[in-house]
């Protein structure tokens, strides 16, 4: 419940925002209001774990817990109502429902990116509610089929391995989003400072 407040606070604010990623249009960015440190600690305290104990070999130097990116994603009437074929900018992602009422919209995954089979679906499964969770590799393709009605918010966190050879690319895309939102700051601010002269 405080996250989703903190997020919806965020929206009311005005306040100048970026898009969560480069295909999701409805969310937040949550380093952005201040969550980093937090999620810097969850990522040490709980997703490393279970990286090393699902994944093994491919986590064994651990996460990063300074290289992430965090951000909610909204899905509804107005809003996304689906997201293509893709794969994300993480060796490890985690996908909690925050709350859904909703039909359709389930996350399908397809094979990984490289392999013969990575345009081919192979497992389908929806989130069954606040708190539901799934943990996958960020090369796993995925999508999201089309929401029919309803709606749904999930956290997203796109983690990075310690020796990760996105680190580059992932890097330069935060990079990004943390100048647009400089710009766009620097820019209200300006516009304030002359409306109070």
């Amino acid at each position: 419940d405080l996250l989703i407040e903190e997020v919806q606070a965020f929206e009311a604010s005005g306040l100048p925002r970026v898009r969560p990623n480069a295909q999701n249009w409805s969310g937040a960015i949550l380093n952005e209001i201040g969550m980093g440190d937090f999620f810097s600690q969850f990522i040490s305290r709980c997703l490393e774990p279970l990286a090393k104990a699902l994944f093994g070999r491919q986590f064994s130097q651990g996460l990063d817990p300074a290289d992430h990116h965090a951000f909610v994603v909204s899905y509804g009437e107005g809003k996304d109502t689906s997201l293509d074929l893709h794969m994300d900018d993480s060796d490890l992602t985690f996908n909690m429902c925050l709350g859904a009422a909703c039909s359709g919209g389930e996350l399908v995954f397809h094979g990984t990116a490289g392999d013969e089979d990575e345009d081919i679906p192979t497992l389908t499964t929806r989130f069954e509610g606040r708190g539901h969770a799934i943990l996958h590799l960020g090369s796993r393709k995925h999508r999201v089929g089309q929401l029919i009605s309803g709606w749904r918010l999930n956290l997203v966190l796109w983690c990075l391995d310690k020796n990760s050879i996105l680190a580059g690319n992932s890097c330069k895309y935060y990079d990004d989003l943390t100048e647009e939102l400089s710009r766009r700051t620097q820019t209200n601010i300006s516009d304030l400072g002359q409306q109070n002269t």
